[in-house]
């Protein structure tokens, strides 16, 4: 018998790149509501578009900044994911699979 294997919801371990202990939570988007970032047909920005994908994605969490102050969760705060370290933010693209999407060639 088939059985899903990415839920529409699903936790994944970010200890590598915010600690132990540390998760996000993400919302499987539909291909469609992924394409929709694309904008009106013309070509997208790979980089501007899978980062209002992961804000969209991105429904709970536990990462902080340097201060160790909690931050904000993207799904309420559209931006937030542009505003982190490069680092953590392609640490996201890659667990999230988004950055294979991206890479496709036309």
């Amino acid at each position: 018998m088939a059985k899903r294997k990415h839920k529409q919801f699903r936790t994944l371990d970010s200890a590598e790149i915010q600690g132990p202990g540390s998760f996000v939570k993400i919302k499987s988007l539909s291909l469609q509501e992924i394409m929709s970032h694309a904008g009106n047909g013309s070509k997208a920005d790979p980089a501007a578009m899978g980062l209002a994908v992961l804000d969209e994605m991105i429904v709970g969490w536990d990462w902080v900044d340097d201060d160790d102050n909690p931050l904000p969760i993207p799904a309420q705060n559209p931006g937030t994911v542009a505003s982190l370290p490069f680092q953590e933010a392609n640490w996201l693209l890659t667990a999230t699979g988004l950055q294979e999407l991206f890479d496709q060639k036309n």
